[in-house]
């Protein structure tokens, strides 16, 4: 079953914990539209942050949102999920 070529994810980070992570990631090339490219062993991918609206809980706790893109271009199946995985487990917080 092919994987979609986009990836759309809500994450609650500000644009420096995004670009301070992902370096965490692997070494990627800044675009000139701030997105940033990995070269993988077959394509590639691009990353993108959009920042949303923050959201506020009881008053008290606001946390920043933003829309994360990841578009993959040339990259097989197994290639997406391994990249997927690591991503994850690098933007994860609090051993959650």
């Amino acid at each position: 079953m092919t994987q979609p070529d986009k990836v759309e994810k809500v994450m609650s980070l500000t644009a420096q914990e995004f670009t301070e992570t992902l370096a965490y990631v692997g070494t990627a090339e800044k675009k000139p539209d701030g997105a940033y490219e990995f070269a993988l062993t077959a394509g590639t991918v691009r990353v993108s942050y959009a920042p949303l609206p923050s959201v506020t809980f009881g008053g008290l706790l606001t946390l920043p949102r933003a829309k994360v893109t990841l578009n993959f271009s040339g990259v097989s199946d197994s290639a997406r999920e391994i990249f997927l995985k690591h991503f994850d487990l690098m933007f994860k917080r609090g051993g959650g």
